[in-house]
């Protein structure tokens, strides 16, 4: 079926088509013992239709009710009020980066139950006595990406996320791992967990007094304030007043020595991808440069109204 015609013969101007067929295994564990073990199949279908500037988008599972949603679509979009900010997808032709280490069949046939297994004893030799509690998941699956634009661009990909705590008494250390491929190192998360754990249960309970304190952020949590810094980059979120770097462009907003950046061409990087939801190649972009905002990440719209760079974004927010 034909679901891009089937969407604009109801009207629709703009179409993107976006199919995730996957496979994504979990394991559970907890008390260092493992408690669950799932895996899923799916096969989603993504629409984003506009008819004329009203915007519309849902997600199936089931291929019979592409016509009934495409029904609805059309139908919703008579109710709505124009979005006069809409201004387009992106269009064909496109030329898409090889990004390297983002599919290992290795992944497919991995045995994850002694993955964790492997993982949780060597937590033990590291800290005896210790409780462990996590997750661990695989993926892999493709993507493809069909649009009125003429885009039709198709990619495969597989993932690996490790989350690990480990606990003794009241002390406990946290680190998470993921990436696209067996690079993807278990034994380093299990091992920071266990340090940060056992450094914690050597230290004496202290009670602080409210104020400034100097604080060391390990990677983790540091990577967490760094991902919100870099949503904030976002021209919606901008344009929503949701972003602290709004009208900031050019300006000092971090220290001299902070650089942030956008590197979807990351080899096994987790989100790593040539192509973005709208079917746009991906480059990598610096965002802030020494301390300075040098571009906001625009998706085709957003471009065309402030005169960006459109790539690496969404179809309703560009997200880095």
């Amino acid at each position: 079926m034909n679901h891009i015609a089937l969407l604009q013969a109801k009207g629709a101007t703009d179409v993107i088509v976006t199919n995730h067929d996957f496979t994504l295994t979990q394991v559970k564990f907890a008390n260092s013992s493992i408690l669950t073990a799932k895996t899923w199949d799916s096969n989603d279908l993504e629409l984003f239709a506009v008819f004329g500037k009203k915007m519309s988008a849902t997600t199936l599972q089931n291929p019979a009710a592409i016509p009934l949603a495409a029904d609805a679509m059309a139908s919703l979009a008579k109710h709505m009020p124009d979005n006069p900010m809409y201004d387009g997808i992106a269009k064909a032709p496109q030329t898409y980066a090889k990004v390297d280490g983002l599919y290992d069949p290795a992944i497919i046939d991995a045995d994850v139950m002694d993955m964790v297994h492997e993982q949780l004893n060597l937590a033990q030799e590291l800290l005896p006595g210790c409780q462990c509690a996590g997750v661990l998941e695989l993926a892999n699956g493709t993507e493809h990406i069909e649009s009125s634009g003429g885009i039709d661009v198709q990619d495969k990909g597989t993932t690996i996320y490790f989350s690990m705590r480990v606990m003794k008494g009241d002390a406990s250390g946290h680190m998470v791992t993921a990436g696209r491929s067996f690079k993807t190192d278990l034994a380093k998360a299990t091992s920071f967990a266990a340090d940060v754990a056992r450094t914690a249960a050597a230290l004496p309970v202290r009670k602080l007094k409210p104020g400034p304190y100097q604080t060391l952020l390990a990677p983790l949590p540091a990577a967490n304030l760094l991902d919100h810094v870099g949503s904030a980059t976002s021209m919606f979120h901008v344009e929503s007043q949701m972003s602290h770097l709004g009208g900031k462009l050019g300006k000092q907003v971090a220290s001299p020595i902070f650089t942030l950046s956008d590197c979807p061409h990351l080899s096994d990087g987790y989100h790593s991808t040539a192509v973005d939801e709208e079917g746009q190649a991906t480059a990598d972009k610096t965002l802030i440069e020494n301390g300075v905002l040098k571009r906001y990440l625009h998706n085709t719209s957003t471009a065309k109204r402030n005169n960006g760079e459109p790539g690496n974004a969404g179809l309703i927010a560009p997200e880095p």
